[in-house]
């Protein structure tokens, strides 16, 4: 088995889009949702011989609770393809972008938006899911997401739980 090379990228190429998110509908089974969602700020892509298997994101938000400024780092768009799943690479992957909110993108909480059976996924690497509920962003106007938000710690703070109108779209 090769090695997985990750790489930090501000912009993906058509044919890293192709290969990760053109080889099957709905991806991400929220279609249903009929959703807009954010871009990515920073792209983590994992390489086999040259070719991108997996990827993940990061998008930065900054949102005012209660008069206190939060620094989000949006983990997005975590994807393996199907010829290379089971290897860890995921892991690999989310790692990347964990590690890039931590240390580098200064972020006060890392918030996905999953899915819930994808908490034991998440849940395990310290990720944990917040009550809310939150509202996202929507071109017909603010709504409660239908996915689980979950929330890291980067820094000492503790998350508040309870409601949460997020000012933007989902990531």
């Amino acid at each position: 088995m090769s090695e997985l090379e990750i790489i930090e990228k501000s912009e993906l190429t058509e044919t890293e889009k192709t290969t990760l998110f053109k080889w099957g509908e709905d991806l991400w089974d929220n279609d249903r949702y009929g959703l807009t969602w954010c871009g990515t700020d920073v792209h983590f892509v994992g390489y086999l011989n040259e070719k991108a298997v997996t990827h993940s994101g990061v998008y930065g938000h900054v949102l005012s609770r209660d008069g206190h400024e939060i620094r989000l780092g949006g983990l997005n768009s975590v994807i393996t393809t199907p010829d290379a799943r089971g290897k860890g690479y995921g892991s690999l992957i989310v790692g990347a972008a964990e590690d890039h909110m931590q240390h580098t993108g200064s972020f006060d909480f890392g918030m996905l938006f999953c899915h819930p059976e994808l908490e034991d996924f998440y849940g395990p690497r310290g990720w944990t899911a917040i009550d809310g509920p939150v509202t996202i962003d929507q071109p017909t106007g603010p709504r409660r997401t239908p996915h689980t938000v979950m929330v890291m710690p980067f820094t000492d703070s503790d998350w508040q739980d309870g409601p949460l109108e997020l000012n933007s779209f989902p990531w």
